[in-house]
């Protein structure tokens, strides 16, 4: 009831309090529908953990990628859709839960590009040592850059929507 009185959440549901990784799951109206009439709202689903910092780590790898490529966010959504419409996102139930079907789809991203005709198809892996790609010109970047490889210059150096640049071995201190 607590939560509910505060700050507009609703289906407040604490029964896993309990779990070995305790969470309360709610509803909140989405920011992006203010507009709508007084009664009428979208909700966002939430999931709200303490005392769990892999959790911590986890979103933030999820936040960075989303933010380098609304492409993420959007394929995210829909698969997180497709599986929770599947019943298969469901750890307790021995199935992916939905951060397991998202790591899926960020190495998807991170080893296929895009062709040009609508298709995407596999990057080559890096040859030889894994710690060192080798440069080409010819070699396109993937769909989604692999954090580990990325230019740390490149997000505060280059113009938004300006693509990536890959370093020729990852960094020492990460």
């Amino acid at each position: 009831e607590y939560f509910e009185a505060s700050g507009g959440m609703i289906d407040v549901d604490t029964s896993r309090l309990s779990a070995r990784i305790p969470i309360i799951m709610y509803r909140c109206p989405s920011p992006l529908t203010t507009n709508l009439g007084d009664e009428e709202h979208e909700y966002v689903e939430c999931d709200l953990s303490m005392h769990n910092p892999l959790a911590v780590l986890n979103t933030s790898l999820l936040r960075t990628y989303a933010e380098i490529t609304p492409v993420t966010r959007v394929l995210s959504s829909i698969i997180k859709r497709w599986a929770k419409a599947r019943d298969i996102n469901n750890p307790a139930r021995h199935t992916l839960s939905s951060y397991g079907y998202i790591i899926m789809l960020l190495h998807f991203l991170t080893y296929h590009k895009r062709t040009g005709n609508g298709l995407v198809s596999p990057v080559a892996p890096p040859e030889g040592n894994p710690n060192h790609r080798h440069q080409s010109a010819q070699r396109p970047n993937p769909i989604l850059p692999n954090v580990q490889w990325m230019d740390p210059a490149w997000l505060s150096q280059a113009p938004r929507g300006a693509p990536y640049r890959e370093l020729l071995s990852i960094p020492r201190l990460i």
